[in-house]
């Protein structure tokens, strides 16, 4: 028997209850997707988020314990990012400051 399905993820996110939601509702527009990666991933996200999410009631609030393995984290970045791109205009060609940056410090010899 492998040692996976007992290993506790290791990325750890106590979110409060509106936090948990915006990530929620994020994934469900990214379910309406063209792109199937983005469509399949968040079907995929919302369904581990809502099983195995902790939640957590204090006296005075709710906490949400998130547990991720580092591929979910990374893909949950990307859907972040993949939604905002609609709305964040980018102003400057960034690649390009990072090739230049890249350039001088490692081709100091």
């Amino acid at each position: 028997m492998s040692g996976y399905p007992s290993r506790v993820p290791p990325i750890k996110l106590d979110l409060n209850r509106e936090l948990f939601n915006l990530i929620i509702q994020i994934l469900k527009s990214n379910v309406n997707s063209e792109d199937e990666y983005i469509k399949n991933n968040s079907k995929k996200l919302i369904e581990k988020l809502l099983t195995y999410s902790v939640p957590i009631e204090l006296e005075q609030k709710v906490e949400i314990n998130v547990r991720l393995f580092n591929n979910e984290a990374s893909i949950i970045i990307f859907q972040l990012l993949y939604f905002l791109k609609e709305y964040v205009e980018i102003d400057n060609d960034y690649y390009e400051a990072l090739k230049t940056i890249r350039k001088k410090k490692f081709n100091k010899a």
